[in-house]
């Protein structure tokens, strides 16, 4: 069903009865012939019934039409992933060894940033070789985040960790100097 005006439906309540998207989405299209540009209303495909019926009375006709021409899937798929070849094994074995020396070099305090270039290059030639994913996965996270910890830098936007820490935090309540504004009210220290 086109887009209506909100003028000439009435209103929202028009645009429901009328079964026309209450909460359009307005995009600006360019006429590459003229070169001119108008907004045009697209309707917002809310699946939800709170947020636009109409448009949610569509999707809901959409999927009902999907399963009667058997979109769905009796069962799930089951992805089994392509046994590696030998160029794609050599990459991986060659990246190991790689990054077994660039390992050794960290530990030893020396520089390893010709070490990260290459690991960076194998990395993308085992993607395009056509394996997915990260060859270490969660591994590279965690040591990129224990070498954030050892550098000493924080991943947090609250402000915690940063200047002199305020007295009376983190010490047991029987060591806080009562007097100090925002352990505890000094009526009760007395």
């Amino acid at each position: 069903m086109a887009i209506v005006g909100l003028h000439l439906c009435g209103g929202v309540a028009g645009r429901q009865l009328h079964g026309v998207c209450i909460r359009p989405v307005p995009l600006k299209r360019l006429d590459t012939h003229t070169g001119q540009w108008e907004i045009i209303d697209v309707p917002c495909g809310s699946p939800m019934d709170s947020k636009c019926p109409p448009c949610a009375k569509r999707n809901k006709q959409l999927r009902k039409a999907q399963c009667r021409e058997g979109w769905h899937l009796d069962e799930e798929p089951t992805i089994i992933p392509d046994e590696p070849n030998e160029e794609q094994r050599w990459l991986v074995e060659f990246r190991a060894d790689v990054q077994a020396h660039r390992d050794e070099a960290q530990k030893a305090g020396g520089d390893t940033t010709d070490l990260d270039a290459v690991i960076e290059g194998l990395d993308e030639e085992i993607n395009a070789a056509g394996m997915r994913g990260n060859v270490l996965g969660r591994a590279r996270l965690q040591a990129f985040a224990l070498d954030q910890a050892a550098a000493g830098r924080r991943d947090r936007t609250t402000g915690r960790g940063r200047g002199p820490r305020r007295p009376g935090r983190g010490q047991p309540p029987e060591k806080r100097n009562p007097l100090v504004r925002g352990t505890r009210s000094r009526s009760s220290a007395m």
